[in-house]
Parts: structure tokens; C-alpha cells; sequence
């Protein structure tokens, strides 16, 4: 059993999801992601990483001037001096949970990714020794969010941060994007991300929007919404339905029931808007 989680919202709730997911006894996760540094992403991770193990940590190349991110910088140096490993993820890297199923990041791009560097020390692809930088100039700042497609069998899983249209345009030249049965809408489904091309070439299967009830942004956008509507895609939307899980044997996917065979869980925690937590594991349940 492998777990991954894959930001943590602004606050110390994503240590009560922990718990409840994991087993008491577990103290390690295997792998933690910081989309980005915004606060709503990484609040919740100094929390994680000062009650877990975590053997890798992966980020993009980003600071930021906040007390979170101050918070989260320490104790990722704390994790990296007691053995643990600190990726600045980039295209084309990729690594296995359980040895089946594959996890490969597709943003930023190398260049973005080596274009500034907040540790001190690195190898080819691992880095360690965190240092204080100043925070990255970048007009583009939420183009470099940390995108990763989750394959397992016949499931792709596309994670796109706080990825916008532009971004989402830069992936479709570079041929990076196919088909996914789950696709996590970018920006919490904002008007400025997931365009019609972006859902065409995607055609998920699901969409998942991780947004927060009556939030003062507006989110999900309604011309969004339509457009994923009428590509026939199922969206689950968490100020909606609440915090719900979806389970997978790599063929056919399952929604708040558990598996019989040797399955992929992922959960999407409502009160939390940015949290995706994965997990390996084996139950028994009724097909989604």
C-alpha cells in the first residue's frame, strides 16, 4: 500500500483526513505535491510534514513571500535533512506507486522549471538543502503549477493545479494531453482555465471542480460548467457533493464504494477545496 497526496488546503484539517485514510499505525507517506505555493495549496502540508514521513517531495521551482510558505520551506528542509528527497517536478519526469501505476508530470516545462531554484544543492533530477529565494517574477504564475497525469490500466487521471487556458494550450502543442476518465478542472473550474480545446481533446469521462460553497470568486464559472456539461461529461463538484471518493481496478471506475480486487482510491476532500489524496489498497463494494 502506497499513498500520494497532492496539495493540502490552507489549514491543519488535511492532518484529520490523513488520519482517517490511513492506518493509525502508518506514519509515512510515500509521496507529497505542492502544486504551487499558493497559500490554499500548501497551508496544510508544514502540518503533514511534521507528522509523516515523507521519502518525496515534489514542488515547482515557485516561492513565495508568505508566512505559509516560510512555514512549509522550513520543514521541507527539516524532512530533506533526515533522508528525505526534494524534486523540483518538470515534463518527461515520472515514478511508480505499487509498481503499476504510473505518475508523470507534465508541467511546468524543463526550462520554467531550472529557470529559478529554491534550494541550494541538486542532481540530475533530486534536490536537496532547501535556502530562502525571493519570489519568482512570473506574469504567468499559475501556468507553472505542477500537472500530472495518473495512469493505472486503462484509467487516466489528469491533476491540473491552478493550470489556466494558456497553459493548457502550451501542453496541447506540445502533444502532452489525450484522453482521460478523470480530468481535476483547473483553477477550481474558473473562466480562465479549461477551454473548449482543453475538453475536447481531454473528452474526461469525469470532472471533478474541488471548489468551496458560496465562495467570493464565483467558482465554478456557468459557461464552464455548460461546456462540460454538453461534452457529456459526469462533474462532481465538492461544494455540492461534499468530500467523496473515487475507486478504480484500472478499467472501470466506482464512486464512495470500495473494490474487491487490488484498486487505485482516490479521495477529494470538500472542506479542504485543494487536497487529492491517493491510495492503493484492497475492499469490497457495488460498481459506481
Amino acid at each position: 500500500m502506497q499513498q500520494m497526496l497532492i496539495d493540502g488546503g490552507s489549514s491543519v484539517s488535511v492532518i484529520d483526513c490523513l488520519e482517517k485514510q490511513m492506518p493509525f499505525w502508518d506514519k509515512t507517506l510515500e509521496v507529497m505535491v505542492a502544486t504551487h505555493p499558493d497559500s490554499d495549496h500548501i497551508g496544510g502540508l508544514s502540518n503533514v510534514l511534521e507528522s509523516y514521513i515523507v521519502p518525496l517531495i515534489i514542488t515547482n521551482q515557485q516561492t513565495k513571500e508568505t508566512a505559509d510558505f516560510d512555514r512549509f520551506q522550513q520543514a521541507v528542509t527539516r524532512q530533506v535533512a533526515t533522508g528525505g528527497n526534494h524534486l523540483i517536478g518538470s515534463e518527461e519526469f515520472h515514478f511508480m506507486l505499487d509498481n503499476n501505476i504510473d505518475v508523470s508530470i507534465l508541467n511546468p516545462s524543463y526550462d520554467q522549471a531550472q529557470s529559478v531554484s529554491w534550494v541550494s544543492q541538486k542532481s540530475e533530477t533530486l534536490l536537496s538543502a532547501v535556502e530562502t529565494q525571493s519570489v519568482l517574477a512570473d506574469t504567468d504564475y499559475n501556468n507553472q503549477s505542477v500537472v500530472m497525469m495518473v495512469s493505472f490500466n486503462q484509467l487516466d487521471i489528469l491533476l491540473t493545479g491552478d493550470l489556466e487556458t494558456s497553459g493548457e494550450q502550451a501542453l496541447l502543442r506540445k502533444n502532452l494531453i489525450n484522453e482521460v476518465e478523470v480530468l481535476k478542472v483547473g483553477h477550481h473550474g474558473a473562466k480562465t482555465s479549461t477551454s473548449p480545446e482543453f475538453i475536447a481533446k481531454t473528452s474526461p469521462e469525469i470532472s471533478v471542480i474541488s471548489v468551496g460553497k458560496n465562495n467570493r470568486y464565483g467558482h465554478p464559472n456557468a459557461e464552464v460548467i455548460t461546456q462540460l456539461e454538453e461534452s457529456g461529461s459526469l462533474i462532481l463538484r465538492t461544494d455540492q457533493v461534499s468530500t467523496f471518493t473515487l475507486s478504480s481496478d484500472g478499467r472501470t471506475i466506482w464512486r464512495d464504494q470500495p473494490l474487491s480486487v487490488p484498486r487505485l482510491k482516490v479521495l477529494i476532500a470538500n472542506w479542504l477545496k485543494n487536497l487529492v489524496f491517493f491510495k492503493t489498497q484492497t475492499k469490497t463494494g457495488s460498481r459506481f
